[in-house]
């Protein structure tokens, strides 16, 4: 703001400037660093005279133009507009740091005070003066910036119409009777309403200001009075949340806005960042709640969700109020659920009042160590969670009503306690339970309700696991559009296709395996189908059919199949025709097993029998110099040569 400066004969100020329209008064604070404070124009304090310093709307430059040089406002100066009655507005720059003492105060009793309604003290303000908007009898709202970390005596005493005040989170300090509306017994005389008029006060500090015995009254005893002029009663003080309203309850004299439940919380979480609310649990700790903990369900928008889509909770959350990074050790009670008809607990969290079905996915940091009661009660959009490595509880209904749940992922080898009600009944049969290794897989299956679950796998090796009998290490994989599936009951685990009802489709599992001996290759299959001129389940070894069948006895049954020495290609494939697709059809295999075939000296081409075959096949293998298999060595002298032929033809000729 460009502003005329001109030098006048007064002691009151040290040179005046017209600013936007207004005449104003400006002291050199300091020539060095070229800073000012708006003053008055009277000498002294004191105006009888009916002349006004200040008019109508203010609006204070940052900088104001003096004697060749442009100076930074800096303060609003002691008296500055006392007595500023036709006051009617005033815009504070950032640059003012300090509110002077009796800055915008009536100071007498007969003087007419300033018209303002309300006001905002901008956050690069740190300081506000004694008795600054003392009297200021019109003023109705207050907000107090961030920047103020102390409010002087007497600051806003007598203001007996505000209504609503602001205070900053930078403030440490209150004075005497600064919020004192009911005026001090001290003044020349009483005055006001027959009671002390309702204030709503929002505390944005989360530790509370330390504040004197007569901060919000000017009584003698202001928490005996009668409600008519007890502050404590008649006003309300709303702090951050659950944390800050603990520590304000504990606090001398902020204390006995709690006892008359006059303390209350914007909202029922501590802290809301990267997406997750949260509450502060301890020193260092948090736990995830939701964005309505601790009221009645029915209240909110149908509209207005806590949490949607897919969700990570991390490890450690940042809270600019304390300035600290917490661990995250629990996810609290009903901190996900979406039924709007649940109760709140005895520590008010409550339920997050939404619509079902948006939360889909959620991922658990290694911090968490508790889930507790009804955490994610008929989420029943939720489809996969992942439980952290850390948590050794989990609490009643937690997962219980998430009927679209389908895998559930615990990173933890030890399984975490669990109730009889964390999860459905249903859950047990149709959700995929992955834990981090085959032995753990063991460990879940013995411990109480977690081994009420069919399908328990070592995650990342589903399929193998599903797929080899117990200590089989074949390694399978399933690609394409329609790849095989691990599904359980209450017998076995096992892997299917999965293009049911897919016409012209097929569903390949395959394996390849490298033996340096002859093998019997044995699984157990079930299978349906329309029949082997449709939709056919087939059972191959290098690309070559061993069966083909269609609809089969829904039960399951064994089949082998010999495979020679070397490398080889299994392959279990589901193929639809592009006609009737009943959505039942599936091939489904369990307990592959690869035996090694003993071979008996004689038994040259590996059939399993003794006979002028393999006489042949020895006489072919010495002509053509080749590595003579096993069984070559008929006479067992460590040596293949003419000699096992002629022993062979007199073991065939002898009958033995």
């Amino acid at each position: 703001m460009t502003c005329l400066s001109s030098t006048l004969s007064a002691t009151a100020y040290d040179f005046s400037a017209v600013c936007n329209g207004v005449l104003m008064y400006f002291n050199i604070t300091s020539s060095t660093n070229k800073t000012v404070e708006v003053t008055y124009k009277e000498d002294g304090y004191y105006n009888y005279h009916g002349t006004y310093a200040y008019e109508g709307a203010v609006t204070i430059p940052s900088t104001v133009y003096y004697n060749g040089s442009y100076y930074t406002v800096t303060a609003i100066g002691r008296y500055a507009f006392c007595q500023a009655g036709r006051l009617t507005s005033i815009t504070i720059p950032n640059t003012v740091t300090s509110i002077g003492d009796y800055a915008f105060s009536a100071f007498e009793s007969d003087s007419e005070p300033n018209r303002l309604t309300s006001v905002t003290i901008p956050n690069s303000v740190i300081t506000i003066g004694e008795g600054a908007f003392s009297r200021s009898y019109s003023l109705q709202t207050v907000v107090i910036g961030d920047g103020v970390t102390s409010i002087g005596e007497d600051a806003f005493s007598s203001c007996y119409n505000i209504t609503n005040m602001t205070v900053g989170s930078s403030v440490t300090s209150i004075g005497d009777y600064a919020f004192s509306f009911d005026y001090r017994w001290s003044d020349y005389q009483e005055y006001g309403e027959d009671c002390i008029r309702p204030v709503t006060f929002h505390m944005k500090s989360i530790n509370p200001p330390t504040i004197q015995k007569h901060t919000f009254s000017g009584k003698s005893d202001p928490a005996a009075e009668d409600w008519h002029y007890n502050p404590y009663i008649r006003h309300t003080v709303y702090v951050e949340g659950p944390y800050a309203q603990n520590l304000y309850k504990n606090a001398t004299y902020w204390s006995n806005f709690y006892t008359y439940s006059h303390l209350v919380t914007n909202h029922r979480y501590d802290f809301y960042t990267g997406g997750i609310y949260y509450l502060i649990s301890g020193t260092n700790t948090v736990k995830v709640t939701n964005k309505y903990g601790g009221r009645v369900p029915g209240i909110a928008s149908t509209n207005d969700y806590s949490y949607t889509g897919s969700v990570t909770i991390p490890t450690t959350a940042y809270y600019s109020g304390t300035s600290k990074t917490y661990n995250v050790t629990a996810i609290g009670y009903g901190a996900f659920n979406e039924d709007r008809q649940m109760n709140k607990n005895s520590t008010g969290e409550a339920p997050s009042l939404r619509d079902q079905g948006d939360l889909k996915s959620v991922t658990m940091g290694s911090s968490i160590q508790t889930i507790e009661d009804y955490a994610f009660y008929k989420c029943t959009g939720l489809t996969n969670v992942t439980i952290g490595s850390g948590v050794t509880s989990i609490g009643s209904y937690a997962f219980n009503g998430c009927t679209a749940l389908t895998t559930v992922t615990c990173q933890r080898s030890t399984p975490a306690t669990i109730q009889s009600t964390t999860f459905d009944n249903s859950h047990y049969s149709t959700v995929t339970l992955k834990v981090p290794s085959t032995s753990a897989v063991n460990s879940y299956k013995a411990a109480t309700y977690w081994k009420n679950f069919y399908l328990i796998v070592p995650n990342g090796g589903e399929l193998n696991y599903a797929l080899n009998v117990s200590g089989g290490n074949i390694n399978f994989t399933s690609t394409g559009d329609y790849p095989w599936t691990v599904k359980g009951d209450a017998t076995r685990v096992y892997a299917q296709s999965s293009n049911a009802g897919v016409a012209s489709s097929t569903s390949t599992l395959s394996a390849t395996v490298s033996l340096s001996k002859p093998h019997t290759v044995t699984f157990d299959f079930k299978a349906w189908g329309e029949g082997t001129s449709y939709d056919v389940c087939i059972f191959s070894i290098d690309g070559v059919e061993q069966f083909k069948y269609g609809a089969r006895q829904n039960d399951w049954e064994s089949y082998s199949a010999a495979i020679p020495a070397g490398s080889h290609t299994l392959t279990w494939s589901y193929q639809k025709d592009g006609s009737v697709n009943p959505t039942g059809d599936y091939f489904a295999v369990d307990n592959v097993k690869l035996t090694e075939v003993t071979i008996q000296p004689g038994d040259v081409n590996g059939d399993g029998n003794v006979n002028i075959a393999d006489v042949t096949a020895l006489i072919d293998i010495l002509l053509a110099g080749t590595t003579p298999p096993a069984g070559s060595d008929v006479n067992g002298d460590g040596n293949v040569n003419i000699a096992d032929v002629t022993a062979l033809i007199d073991r065939l000729l002898s009958g033995n």
